[in-house]
């Protein structure tokens, strides 16, 4: 018996300089999907070898991934999401995904107004007496 179902869309996206956003989509099936965790799994190469970059998930679809520590801007992580059953223990494993080209000039000095305005301009003013 196998796992019946199968991961679609992997999505790699930088959050910060050490942060990575890893999303996936389940193919739409019949499954009880709470019959199955999902585990994050991580690398310094296509061909692995991969560390477990999470613990097991019943159900959620997304993780972030903050241990990661970029000793230098050359370095590419690849992720694969690891379907475990429940009942059976068998495993299958989809990927792997990277998070592609760093973004351009524009989407830095973007991101870094945004984070300035999150960090300092975000709240509600109060006195206190």
């Amino acid at each position: 018996m196998a796992v019946n179902i199968s991961v679609d869309e992997i999505g790699v996206r930088s959050l910060d300089v050490d942060y990575f956003e890893i999303t996936w989509k389940v193919r739409s099936t019949s499954e009880d999907l709470l019959d199955y965790t999902f585990q994050v799994l991580r690398s310094q190469g296509p061909m692995g070898p991969f560390d477990e970059a999470s613990p097991e998930m019943d159900d959620r679809f997304f993780f972030i991934d903050n241990n990661i520590r970029r000793n230098h801007d050359f370095r590419i992580w690849f992720y694969k999401i690891r379907v475990k059953e429940k009942t059976t223990g068998l495993t299958k494993d989809f990927g792997p995904a990277d998070p592609g080209p760093e973004a351009d000039l524009i989407a830095l000095e973007l991101r870094k107004h945004m984070n300035l305005l999150f960090r300092e301009f975000i709240g509600r003013r109060c006195w206190v007496f």
